[in-house]
């Protein structure tokens, strides 16, 4: 019996938990970016966020866990595909809030199982590519930025037909500390965020600054939670996040008018 009713045919799916508040940052911007009128015109969306079951990404990616994330991830698209086993659906749109994530040693082994389940029609929307072809539109001619982890950095993912600009290797040592730090870090504390954090933020983006770059992208899905209470002038911060749900809404109604990307 479906829980459901028949006027229900697609789903949103956020994959969250990398960490928390990344999950409810993308599920924040599908309500944000949607205009409505009402509870009911609101997106039906599935958001698992079992952080405990998903290794760190950067610790993957630089050899210090030996599980891959993909192997939780997995897990959290089984719950979700199980939640609607007797349910109608003709597509579930999934979305991964985590840069990270979509290196390509995690990424195509999710890929592989998400393409391989045969009972719902799964559409997984690459955040790094939405994002990449966003810059490419945009950002023509120009360099880019980017603040990230170590992670993020040595996968290369943002590297892809633009002219993509990194900081000297001690600012993204800070860059990590301010994610990962376990005192003080955004990881640790996110509300409110600790000045040491903004600072450090301050400071890699003023560096950027005082080289001509003014596009940088923020790497990190927890970094939004920080620039988006900074007066920082003359920066375009360039959130894959948010272009993510974008993305998801007009997957969904597949409509211009419901959403202009």
């Amino acid at each position: 019996m479906s829980i459901l009713g028949n006027n229900i045919k697609k789903v949103i799916g956020i994959i969250g938990g990398m960490g928390p508040r990344a999950g409810l940052t993308l599920h924040n911007k599908l309500i944000d970016n949607l205009k409505v009128r009402k509870d009911q015109d609101h997106l039906p969306i599935l958001h698992t966020s079992f952080s405990s079951i998903i290794s760190d990404r950067t610790d993957y990616i630089l050899g210090k866990d030996t599980e891959s994330p993909s192997i939780g991830a997995v897990k959290c698209l089984n719950a979700i595909d199980n939640s609607l086993v007797n349910n109608d659906i003709d597509e579930i749109i999934i979305g991964i809030p985590c840069n990270t994530f979509h290196s390509k040693p995690i990424l195509d082994p999710f890929l592989f199982y998400l393409n391989n389940i045969p009972k719902n029609n799964f559409k997984f929307l690459d955040m790094i590519e939405l994002t990449t072809n966003y810059i490419k539109n945009t950002c023509e001619s120009e360099k880019v930025g980017i603040l990230s982890t170590y992670g993020t950095i040595s996968s290369n993912v943002y590297k892809k037909n633009f002219d993509l600009v990194y900081l000297k290797p001690n600012f993204y040592f800070e860059l990590n500390e301010a994610i990962y730090n376990q005192e003080w870090g955004i990881k640790k504390k996110s509300n409110p965020i600790n000045n040491r954090v903004n600072e450090i933020i301050i400071d890699c983006v003023n560096e950027y600054k005082k080289n001509g770059i003014n596009n940088i992208i923020l790497g990190c899905t927890e970094l939004p939670l920080v620039v988006d209470n900074l007066n920082i002038d003359n920066v375009n911060f360039i959130d894959p996040v948010d272009i993510l749900s974008k993305h998801m809404i007009f997957n969904y109604y597949l409509d211009n008018d419901v959403i202009q990307l």
